[in-house]
């Protein structure tokens, strides 16, 4: 049996449209906010609950958590880097949601740093996590500086303040990152 021509026009075109890469847009990229909005708040909910009952288990949830988020914005990265550049609008836009999420993980970050003193009274159980947390928080600083240089090179007009609201964020990550090496160390 021969498929009429028109049949074989439309498969060609599925077939070509499965290939080509999808450029994505303002809602995707809001979408992967979204998601790392959520997983911020999901890790600060891991950091309250060891800061209540301090335990092995909690601290390794805090550390998945970590992972979680690093894993999101690594995915924001990847998906924006397939994005075309933002117009000045759209990149005001991307701005104004970056800066909705940056406060919120610089608290995160700040109440992980704040558990300090849960990990020093457990210091035996828990400093190998630490060390953990910190090769964590070390991947979570890679994966933002990614984010950062995509999107700063997809917009447009607002590269000064994007980077600097990335920069507060770093500082914030290097405290983080320099409180749990100390706090492996101290086995």
């Amino acid at each position: 049996m021969r498929l009429p021509s028109c049949l074989l026009g439309f498969a060609l075109v599925l077939a070509v449209s499965a290939v080509t890469p999808v450029k994505r847009d303002l809602t995707s990229l809001k979408a992967d906010l979204a998601t790392i909005a959520s997983q911020t708040d999901a890790l600060n909910t891991a950091i309250n609950n060891f800061n209540q009952s301090m335990s092995i288990t909690k601290a390794l949830t805090m550390d998945g958590g970590i992972k979680t988020l690093t894993s999101g914005v690594s995915q924001a990265n990847t998906n924006t880097n397939s994005d075309d550049t933002f117009g000045i609008v759209d990149s005001v836009t991307v701005l104004c949601n970056i800066y909705q999420i940056i406060p919120a993980l610089e608290a995160v970050l700040q109440n992980l740093i704040d558990q300090q003193n849960g990990f020093n009274l457990l210091h035996v159980l828990l400093a190998p996590i630490a060390l953990l947390i910190e090769a964590d928080l070390l991947a979570l600083k890679t994966a933002t500086t990614a984010f950062e240089n995509s999107m700063i090179s997809k917009t447009q007009g607002v590269q000064v303040p994007m980077q600097s609201a990335f920069d507060e964020l770093g500082t914030t990550l290097d405290n983080a990152i320099s409180t749990y090496s100390l706090l492996g160390l101290l086995t």
